[in-house]
């Protein structure tokens, strides 16, 4: 607990400064653990040949740091520098039909969402390189 303590009170000392020092380490990853390598990865999500509108992906690997993803018109990608680290996955799927309406959420809907249209799991070994992956959904995968 001391190393914490020190460091914010070198930061203290720098005053109004101290949130800049901050902030510069955050983006320049200053105190990040350097895992295993992350590759970027993008495609499209489709149900029976057509593309899934809406919903996110969960990347949990047998080993190593996850990953996460949107759905939006049946493409996804993960954000850069958060990718997978490729490998055998579970792949967690969220579907909708069309994306929440956020204004429905400011008057009184859960949050603008209805219910998923499609939830899955899937075993997925993922390239270990930068790629686009198509993801395609069959009935069999449906829980």
């Amino acid at each position: 607990m001391r190393t914490s303590n020190t460091a914010w009170r070198m930061i203290s000392r720098l005053g109004w400064r101290g949130p800049l020092v901050v902030l510069a380490m955050v983006l320049t990853g200053c105190g990040q653990d350097d895992g295993p390598p992350r590759y970027s990865l993008s495609g499209t999500v489709t149900y029976e040949g057509q593309p899934v509108p809406y919903g996110w992906m969960v990347f949990a690997p047998a080993q190593g740091p996850g990953a996460t993803a949107n759905i939006e018109d049946g493409k996804y990608h993960t954000p850069p520098g958060w990718g997978t680290v490729g490998g055998p996955h579970t792949i967690e799927v969220v579907a909708f039909g069309k994306k929440p309406d956020p204004k429905a959420a400011t008057e009184g809907g859960a949050a603008g969402a209805s219910q998923p249209t499609l939830t899955c799991t899937l075993q997925r070994d993922i390239p270990k390189e930068a790629t686009t992956w198509d993801i395609k959904i069959t009935p069999d995968d449906l829980r």
